[in-house]
């Protein structure tokens, strides 16, 4: 269902992976099965799946997610720490990050709840509610101990997937238009991460509210239209709109 950590020749993208998938479960595959890939960091068939751009590209990524789901897999993981959509948000693959949030992942920390569109929790998170339960996120993701710098990851992720709602509560709350925090692969300021996922929208309400489209990321060195030519999967259609906009602010 996956193609990580094989050799380059093997990887490509399978249309009827979850045809493929339904057999196997059907004959009794364990749909937690035990992989030690990278160093543990994708312990189970769910990670593996989350974080490959493969499934994305063929445009499965999203029914395998359901289908596992379907089948029994823990939905935050089988040791409750909510790998499956902290890998999905490390690795940008929304179609599965949306998935698992339908199934009920786990919403209860910064970035976890802006991502899923969540905003009374990220609101009572600002205003430091303690009638919350606020949860550690796994420990290969890179959520900061530091509230602003959090909420600056929390406006980068739910940038990335459209939250539209979340981001304008964190713009209203102060937090930086502009910030480069901590990140995964695919993370940057908020508007890099709006428009590689053609999130139009979101898009130009960080470029009402003073986002700058001629920043450069602190890994590529890119602007955010340079970013968009990474585009995966049915996200290339979606960034053609963007493009016009940062073509038209610039």
């Amino acid at each position: 269902m996956s193609a990580n950590g094989i050799e380059s020749e093997l990887q490509f993208a399978v249309q009827n992976a979850d045809e493929i998938a339904s057999v196997l479960i059907a004959a009794g595959a364990d749909v937690d099965a035990p992989c030690d890939a990278y160093e543990g960091r994708c312990p189970t068939t769910m990670n593996l799946l989350v974080s490959s751009d493969h499934p994305t590209e063929a445009g499965v990524a999203g029914r395998l997610v359901e289908l596992l789901c379907s089948a029994g897999a823990a939905v935050d993981g089988p040791v409750d720490d909510g790998s499956p959509l902290g890998t999905a948000l490390y690795f940008a693959t929304l179609d599965c990050a949306a998935a698992l949030i339908a199934r009920g992942a786990r919403q209860d920390n910064p970035v976890f709840a802006a991502a899923a569109g969540n905003a009374a929790w990220v609101q009572s998170w600002l205003d430091g509610d303690e009638s919350i339960t606020v949860r550690a996120a796994p420990e290969f993701f890179p959520l900061s101990p530091d509230r602003a710098v959090a909420a600056e990851q929390a406006l980068v992720f739910a940038s990335m997937c459209g939250q539209t709602n979340v981001v304008r509560l964190l713009l209203d709350r102060g937090v930086n238009v502009n910030a480069n925090p901590p990140g995964s692969h695919w993370t940057a300021t908020p508007l890099h991460t709006a428009a590689i996922q053609g999130q139009t929208v979101v898009v130009e309400l960080l470029l009402r509210r003073g986002a700058d489209p001629k920043l450069a990321d602190t890994r590529h060195q890119s602007m955010p239209i340079d970013w968009l030519r990474h585009a995966r999967g049915p996200r290339r259609a979606l960034v053609r709109e963007v493009a016009a906009l940062l073509d038209g602010h610039a």
